[in-house]
């Protein structure tokens, strides 16, 4: 009862934005607390929920693989299961990657798209026969996640290349714009004519695409010659 109590303290904690990041940092970091923590956080709202992985997206800790892996497989949430994703994918764990592949069958396309990014974390030929068909999905994130993660096999890049070529075609401007942002996440010196030339475009949420887009590419090559 001791330790529920001092868990349900971080809750309310939380609940209240009372709790400091180095509290937090510090209770994550002892695993002996890690077993309670993650039997009573699945019960939880929403935000709390989110508020967590958006911290262990930003201070990744060990030892929490198991506890992630199980949350993710009682989690009802969309909104939670597709933040969990890309916790999980962060860990880029290839034994993993069983419990992650049913959701790129989602009928939510957050879900799907988080999953596409969460999967092409993962450094392993066997993501490429899961990743294939999503090349085609209805969803734009989720085809510009899909295009992004086999760009990584150089076999496949011609084939990927393509299919950029026939988002930034689509008649759907969202489909324009998250092919221009994934130009921009490679950073590849192929897609730099194609930023500038969208950065005229009349449409102002594409034109913002490709202007993110530029400064990332532009960050990239700053970095490399670093």
């Amino acid at each position: 009862m001791a330790i529920e109590q001092k868990e349900n303290d971080i809750f309310h904690k939380l609940e209240h934005d009372e709790l400091y990041l180095e509290d937090f940092d510090a209770y994550l970091n002892d695993p002996g607390k890690h077993q309670d923590f993650f039997r009573i956080l699945p019960g939880k709202n929403e935000m709390i929920k989110l508020l967590v992985l958006d911290y262990l997206l930003r201070s990744p800790k060990p030892g929490l693989e198991k506890f992630l892996v199980e949350w993710l497989n009682q989690e009802k949430n969309d909104k939670v299961i597709a933040r969990l994703l890309i916790v999980i994918g962060e860990l880029r764990h290839e034994e993993f990657l069983e419990q992650l592949l049913p959701f790129l069958k989602s009928s939510d396309r957050r879900v799907r798209a988080n999953a596409v990014e969460g999967i092409g974390k993962i450094e392993s030929e066997k993501i490429k026969e899961h990743l294939l068909p999503l090349l085609e999905d209805g969803d734009n994130r989720v085809r510009a996640n899909a295009a992004m993660a086999l760009w990584a096999y150089p076999k496949m890049r011609e084939q990927v290349r393509g299919i950029f070529m026939s988002m930034l075609s689509n008649k759907d401007k969202w489909m324009q714009a998250s092919a221009l942002y994934a130009f921009g996440e490679l950073g590849i010196n192929d897609f730099l004519d194609y930023l500038f030339n969208y950065l005229m475009n009349e449409d102002e949420d594409i034109c913002r695409n490709a202007l993110i887009a530029l400064l990332g590419f532009a960050e990239k090559a700053l970095s490399g010659r670093e």
